[in-house]
């Protein structure tokens, strides 16, 4: 695969995925290129141990995690839109997955801890199954499918605790 091939099959997924963990347009703009930079520069040091989508998904989620070592203090700079009170009886993951569309939402995923944010972004915006979380991660599927469970329950608690909900 070229890259130009990469770029046009590739770029919206990762500045979707950049943004959702970072926040902000320009900054998630300028990661966008930063790892296209780096795919560029490695190409041809791909071996093929993994697919493509993997090892670009790689350098994704590793370039994310240097810009938010470097940048801790994102989350002080979050806040919530609305809030609504929303009894804890009638939240059910539908309900959450219906939520993960809301700014919100997005705002308080963007607080949880690290391991939990890139694997619920990964499996609610991305749409990517346990197995293709695994090999991006590198990870078993046992730990994967416990990070989306804590995850979830961290994000529902948070959701609760600030009275958000998506009406």
């Amino acid at each position: 695969m070229s890259f130009d091939e990469i770029i046009d099959r590739y770029k919206d997924a990762i500045f979707r995925m950049v943004y959702m963990h970072i926040g902000d347009f320009h900054k998630a703009e300028d990661i966008t290129q930063e790892i296209f930079i780096k795919i560029f520069k490695n190409l041809s040091k791909f071996r093929g141990d993994s697919s493509i989508f993997t090892w670009i998904y790689k350098i994704t989620i590793n370039t994310i995690s240097t810009y938010a070592k470097r940048s801790r203090t994102m989350a002080d700079m979050l806040s919530v839109d609305y809030m609504e009170d929303l009894p804890d009886d009638d939240w059910d993951e539908e309900k959450l997955i219906e939520g993960l569309q809301n700014s919100s939402v997005i705002s308080l995923i963007q607080r949880l801890p690290d391991k939990y944010k890139e694997v619920l972004i990964l499996y609610y915006y991305q749409d990517l199954k346990v197995e293709d979380i695994c090999s991006i991660i590198n990870e078993p599927q046992g730990t994967i499918k416990s990070k989306l469970h804590r995850g979830r329950n961290m994000l529902k608690d948070m959701l609760l605790k600030e009275g958000v909900s998506n009406g």
